[in-house]
């Protein structure tokens, strides 16, 4: 922005853009570039990714938050090479979103019990608490290798937390609990 002084959202999606996503990218993951999304725009909701692995399509998405404010999360999950059941309908690789899987994950800066997003701190103390948008990103890609962690091998780290849908009327298989991500 010339001469004009950058908002923290600025900084952080500027900072995401330079270091996590060639990150991503550098993992193996390509972007998706399926047509199954409603058109945003603007691209303030979410930026997706996608990589097979053994027959398995892996997805993770990077979610700013909604209202705007400078934060976001990592979300993942797993599509076996069946694809999955949810709410009666059938999802092919081709059709399946991260929203539409009975099991997904989330990334967050801290402790998964906190749900605490990448973002800077709601309290500023210089030289203590004062991180820059790089920072922020620095410590997502740092803690990255929980998200290859749970869509490899279900292993759940500290900064992970699983998510179950459950569809409302249909017997849940115990195999799905058991099996997490795979």
């Amino acid at each position: 922005m010339s001469g004009a002084r950058r908002t923290k959202t600025q900084q952080l999606r500027d900072a995401v853009k330079r270091l996590l996503i060639p990150y991503i990218l550098s993992r193996g993951f390509q972007e998706d570039k399926r047509e199954i999304w409603k058109h945003d725009p603007y691209g303030h909701q979410t930026k997706r990714f996608l990589r097979n692995y053994a027959g398995k399509l892996e997805l993770v998405e990077i979610q700013f938050e909604k209202h705007g404010r400078a934060k976001f999360v990592i979300n993942m999950g797993v599509v076996p090479p069946e694809g999955v059941e949810y709410y009666g309908c059938h999802y092919t690789h081709d059709e399946a979103t991260i929203g539409g899987l009975p099991v997904e994950a989330r990334l967050y800066s801290s402790n998964r019990y906190l749900m605490r997003w990448f973002g800077f701190p709601l309290i500023r103390i210089p030289l203590i608490r004062d991180p820059s948008a790089e920072d922020i990103v620095r410590r997502a890609i740092r803690l990255f290798p929980q998200v290859e962690a749970w869509l490899r091998e279900g292993k759940v780290g500290p900064n992970v937390r699983v998510h179950y849908r459950m569809p409302v009327g249909k017997p849940v298989e115990s195999s799905i609990l058991a099996k997490g991500a795979e």
